[in-house]
């Protein structure tokens, strides 16, 4: 069975090799995207993303800031691998999740899940010292038939957490 299941994944990765070098690029697109669409046709799940940094990219996006307070809560007690960083003039430390990490969460009975990942570009820099600039971010991943409750119910939910463990965290400031 195995020897059987090993010839058939070399045959379909001889014939990718064919059909990457030898097939036209102005048709590989079209069929590329015609076979996304039939896949996303099949595929029950959405995946809705949050960039770290939006617009301009100078600016961290507040939803990415509200999302990662609600899901160091839960990330704490769920996740393997985790981030520790202290708070500006503070003894304590917060734990956050590592990138290509996973958490799951319920709302309603509706069960999503939580990763964090990043992104590094493709940048050409001439300098003694470069720099890779990783862009992180968060993905939601949800079933289809939940769709309308999670974008006009859960999402709120979870920016208004996030917004409720910030300012609970928040040090104060006495100004005389």
């Amino acid at each position: 069975m195995m020897t059987g299941a090993g010839s058939a994944i070399a045959g379909l990765m001889v014939a990718y090799a064919m059909f990457q070098n030898y097939f036209p690029c102005d048709l590989r697109k079209p069929l590329k995207r015609y076979s996304h669409r039939i896949m996303n046709f099949f595929y029950p799940y959405i995946v809705i993303t949050f960039p770290e940094f939006q617009g301009d990219g100078f600016e961290r996006s507040k939803a990415c800031a509200a999302i990662e307070r609600y899901l160091n809560k839960n990330s704490s007690k769920q996740a393997k691998h985790l981030q520790a960083n202290v708070v500006q003039d503070s003894q304590a430390i917060v734990l956050s999740m590592a990138d290509n990490e996973d958490v799951t969460d319920e709302f309603q009975g509706i069960k999503l899940w939580w990763a964090s990942d990043h992104f590094v570009p493709d940048r050409q820099s001439i300098s003694l010292y470069p720099r890779e600039d990783a862009n992180r971010y968060f993905t939601l991943t949800l079933h289809k038939k939940y769709r309308d409750i999670i974008t006009n119910s859960y999402l709120k939910h979870v920016l208004d957490e996030g917004k409720k463990i910030t300012i609970k965290e928040r040090q104060r400031k006495l100004y005389t």
